[in-house]
């Protein structure tokens, strides 16, 4: 499991970037305004995401908020499905919780690590549609609802499987970066707005 992975993952730059003056970055001014948020419930976990953005420059520049949306939403699922798979915290802080004897003798078990049975779970985490506007969009990401019980469940036994913290704060710091910087050269590819689950953001 590698953060240059769930980087990779949001392909942000994908298209041949516009030969630019080096001089012509120096007049550049962009301000980002984070309004991140994060909120949980007592039955799910949910990760929401709002980015404002006002940019002042002498030269055009292509800076959609939907597109900065779509490749955080996008690293995240994939860090988060990678996380599960081996039994690592989401903020990177350490393994999760080791299993009970009895619960790894299950049959059927494609794992021994904590939240991954069968695979099913961390596979069908899903980003919703992302919504809003070129200034503004936001998006949540939230597990498959036929696993909010045992979300739940793990949650009162002071698991999680989501974190905008830790590691997961670098990978967003990171594609942030990016986004900035294939902005400023019309580098970053179009934004993908549409539901999306963990399985396809490889």
């Amino acid at each position: 499991m590698s953060t240059r992975k769930a980087v990779q993952s949001a392909r942000l730059s994908s298209r041949e970037a516009r030969k630019r003056a080096p001089e012509d970055l120096e007049h550049a001014g962009v301000i980002l305004v984070d309004e991140r948020r994060t909120a949980r419930t007592k039955t799910h976990g949910r990760t929401g995401f709002s980015s404002t953005f006002v940019g002042q420059s002498n030269f055009s520049f292509d800076l959609d908020a939907g597109l900065l949306v779509d490749a955080l939403s996008t690293a995240l699922l994939s860090w988060y499905r990678d996380s599960i798979r081996a039994g690592e915290k989401p903020d990177g802080s350490g393994r999760q919780p080791e299993l009970t004897d009895r619960v790894k003798r299950q049959q059927g078990r494609a794992s021994q690590v904590r939240g991954f049975k069968s695979g099913y779970f961390s596979n069908t985490i899903r980003r919703g549609k992302v919504t809003g506007s070129t200034v503004k969009a936001q998006t949540r990401i939230v597990p498959d609802p036929r696993r909010n019980v045992f979300v739940a469940q793990e949650a009162k036994r002071g698991v999680s499987y989501f974190s905008v913290q830790g590691t997961a704060a670098k990978i967003i710091e990171e594609i942030t970066s990016q986004f900035i910087a294939g902005g400023l050269k019309n580098a970053n590819r179009a934004s993908n707005l549409n539901e999306l689950d963990a399985k396809e953001a490889a």
